[in-house]
């Protein structure tokens, strides 16, 4: 009996000495677990294991989501966080989300991803609020690895004439709320720009309430776009597109929407929403524009199913405009 109460008694104590199951388990299983958490929350787990002090520094997707009383201190936070990651370690995604960001912390999130050979950054601002102080240069988006980039800020997005944006295995890019701004040397400069052509794999295109300043011309080529949205458009710009695998094309803003369009070989679905007013009677160019679009995009599809005979252009037309497009009438 007495040795039965020793063997006892040695096992409480060999449990007790061993490591807590926690610290025992694989990295890849802990990284599961952080895969749920935002990145302060994984900071704060650390003290439930030894061996959790660190491995939040080799975890390959970062998620950053701060709620709106964190105030100053997300700069901070990131900031110290980044500079105590394992900078040899991989990092696939970067995400921030917050209803507060200076451009300084913008520009560190971004340098550091596009250092890193991040494969998807996401970085998201959440206020309701205009806070735009300025802005950076499209040139800090450079990355041979990046294949996903969603970008919804208020700040101003710098472009050069002379830039050439090379992405070659980007296939998703969303700006939301974001401002093209072409930095032009003088007045009698060439205000187009034309960004897309050098990111070989680009097949979605997003571009939402955006707004276009000093651009007289915006192109969109691409060899390999498939799906294409332009909506709540803020600039009476002219828009190229020449995209021969495009499929989708959406376009939803007002009426004065100048279209050129080229090569839409495979173009299969049209949604074109904008909005009527009266004042329109006054500005009939704004409606040829819209027409003028129309029969662009009737013209270079293959095959649109609108249950009608091409050989009847002028009816096909007028059915686009009832059957294929959303009308949405505003009555003042």
């Amino acid at each position: 009996m007495v040795r039965k109460l020793s063997r006892v008694k040695y096992s409480s104590m060999e449990m007790m000495n061993d490591d807590d199951r926690i610290s025992r388990l694989p990295d890849g299983v802990i990284h599961h677990i952080f895969s749920f958490m935002d990145t302060r929350s994984i900071i704060e787990s650390s003290r439930l294991s030894r061996r959790w002090r660190n491995t939040w520094k080799s975890y390959s997707h970062l998620n950053f989501e701060f709620k709106p009383t964190s105030g100053s201190n997300n700069s901070r936070f990131v900031h110290r966080f980044l500079s105590m990651r394992d900078g040899k370690a991989a990092l696939s995604t970067v995400e921030f989300r917050s209803s507060s960001i200076s451009l300084s912390l913008l520009r560190e999130i971004i340098t550091y991803a596009m250092s890193h050979s991040t494969q998807n950054l996401k970085i998201e601002f959440l206020g309701n609020k205009k806070t735009r102080r300025g802005g950076f240069d499209i040139s800090l988006f450079r990355s041979q690895y990046l294949q996903h980039l969603f970008l919804s800020i208020d700040f101003e997005v710098k472009i050069s004439p002379s830039l050439t944006w090379d992405f070659p295995v980007l296939t998703t890019l969303n700006f939301n709320r974001v401002t093209f701004s072409l930095q032009s040397p003088n007045d009698s400069a060439s205000k187009s720009i034309e960004l897309f052509s050098q990111l070989p794999n680009l097949t979605t295109l997003t571009l939402d309430n955006f707004m276009l300043l000093n651009i007289d011309t915006f192109i969109i080529m691409s060899s390999k776009l498939e799906t294409l949205s332009l909506t709540h458009v803020h600039q009476s710009c002219k828009f190229v597109v020449s995209a021969p695998k495009l499929s989708s094309f959406t376009y939803t803003g007002m009426v004065g929407f100048s279209l050129l369009a080229n090569d839409l070989l495979s173009l299969k679905t049209v949604n074109f929403q904008t909005i009527y007013h009266r004042s329109l009677k006054y500005h009939p160019e704004f409606v040829e524009l819209m027409m003028n679009a129309f029969q662009q995009l009737y013209k270079e599809s293959t095959k649109v199913d609108y249950g009608f005979s091409r050989a009847t252009p002028s009816l096909v037309l007028l059915c686009w405009c009832f059957q294929l497009f959303s009308w949405q009438l505003s009555k003042i």
